[in-house]
């Protein structure tokens, strides 16, 4: 599988800091500045991780997770918090959502290119892992 990431993320500068980390990781990247883009490429490509901002404008992504799973099942989905730095409580509340909805990567800005490292490694593993029992699987 092609290490293409979608991120979806509403402010254009979020959405190019954190590409150009993916990029250096070697990841291709496709941006949805919303849902509905994020549906639409969902429709037509596989990814490799989904990365998402929690708030897009007044929709909440935690509030999609089901859909998300659905329209890539098996996809890793990552949540890029926008942390309201003067609201704890709201950060908490969001992150621990997030972890209910089973969020397989948080990822906190301001972003650091040692989590994105972390990600992408994760998911190269978790990816071995599954290959290496697929084939162990047709030997049996």
């Amino acid at each position: 599988m092609s290490r293409t990431v979608l991120i979806i993320e509403d402010s254009a500068t979020q959405a190019r800091i954190i590409a150009r980390m993916f990029a250096q990781q070697g990841c291709e990247v496709v941006t949805a500045s919303s849902l509905t883009e994020a549906r639409a490429q969902l429709d037509v490509a596989r990814f490799y991780l989904i990365l998402a901002d929690i708030f897009l404008g007044e929709d909440n992504v935690l509030d999609h997770m089901a859909e998300l799973r659905e329209r890539a099942p098996g996809t890793p989905i990552g949540i890029m918090s926008a942390g309201q730095r003067n609201d704890p409580v709201m950060i908490r509340t969001m992150l621990n959502k997030a972890r209910r909805e089973q969020a397989d990567y948080l990822l906190p800005k301001p972003f650091s290119y040692v989590d994105v490292k972390q990600i992408c490694t994760s998911i190269d593993s978790r990816d071995q892992t599954d290959l290496s029992q697929q084939l162990a699987a047709l030997r049996a």
